[in-house]
């Protein structure tokens, strides 16, 4: 351990000379040029990969910084089905986001099938939770 440290361990201070001082202050000082660019901070993340994005909606900012830095903005849908099934997502949080994206009384998003009707909401709720494969055409023949 260096002499001066073991003094400041110790609770003794060394004094500091005029030119250490100086350099310090100069240090502090670039040191606060480089976080000014960023502040004042109005999000919690440190790093926010998106700015400069603010100004658009979420998704189409993600969509912008993936073509420009690569990289993913959202987890995989296994991912969040995942989460889901641990009940960090719930169901009810689930629809009420995809309530947010589907107006959910448009009658055009309705199909009927025999006796019962499929909402569109109820497709993507299914798909989102479950996921599932596009049916394979030579079926409907």
């Amino acid at each position: 351990m260096m002499p001066e440290m073991r003094q400041v361990v110790a609770g003794i201070r060394p004094e500091i000379s005029p030119v250490d001082r100086e350099r310090l202050w100069a240090k502090v000082k670039l040191a606060g040029e480089a976080v000014a660019l960023n502040w004042p901070m109005r999000t919690f993340a440190s790093r926010n990969p998106l700015m400069g994005y603010e100004h658009l909606p979420f998704d189409q900012a993600i969509c912008r910084a993936r073509e420009l830095m690569g990289g993913q903005g959202y987890l995989s849908n296994n991912t969040y089905r995942a989460l889901l099934a641990q009940g960090r997502i719930t169901t009810d949080g689930l629809k009420r986001a995809l309530h947010t994206v589907v107006l959910p009384n448009d009658a055009s998003l309705v199909v009927h099938a025999g006796t019962r009707t499929i909402e569109r909401f109820e497709v993507l709720l299914l798909h989102l939770m479950h996921g599932f494969e596009p049916i394979d055409p030579e079926l409907f023949r």
